[in-house]
């Protein structure tokens, strides 16, 4: 999960260039997203996807460069995909292109980038939008994580200093 804020001119900073590790709480999942929620539950918010203005930081996290092996060692990238694995992993449903528009990762790239195969269900909360959420699914806040408490109240926290743009940027793992 990573928290962001809007700096006016319609780019977005994330506040960290790390992401805010949560425990697996499905409670949570299901109230953010609707993510391993129960049969008929629908989110307050379904996913809405990355949004196309995000942080470099986190299209970093969420997309993975496209290379030959031989440019990813002369630059020292572990992670990374062959032109030809990226188009099967699209090709087969499994990832998709980065849409035009979106925010350019830092990693370089010499033939584009995908969404990371194991990343699903991407979605953003603006701060105002996270305790209804919680609310809607139901969701006790004092039964949640503390990590998770605390980052709300960091970005909530943020978010009178920075402005009403603050947001919740999350995708879940398979």
């Amino acid at each position: 999960m990573f928290a962001e804020f809007g700096e006016g001119c319609g780019a977005f900073t994330a506040l960290s260039d790390g992401e805010f590790l949560l425990p697996r709480e499905y409670g949570l999942f299901a109230a953010l997203a609707g993510v391993r929620a129960g049969p008929g539950f629908v989110p307050l918010q379904p996913p809405r996807g990355l949004p196309g203005d995000v942080s470099q930081h986190v299209a970093d996290r969420y997309f993975v460069p496209v290379l030959e092996d031989e440019k990813a060692r002369a630059w020292g990238l572990a992670d990374h995909f062959t032109p030809s694995h990226a188009a099967r992993l699209v090709a087969s449903g499994d990832s998709r292109w980065k849409p035009d528009g979106t925010t350019t990762p830092l990693t370089p790239t010499t033939h584009g980038y995908i969404a990371h195969p194991d990343w699903h269900s991407a979605s953003w909360l603006a701060v105002h939008e996270i305790r209804p959420a919680l609310d809607h699914a139901r969701f006790n806040l004092h039964e949640a994580s503390d990590e998770f408490v605390l980052l709300l109240d960091y970005v909530s926290a943020v978010a009178v200093k920075k402005g009403p743009s603050t947001r919740l940027v999350f995708w879940f793992d398979n």
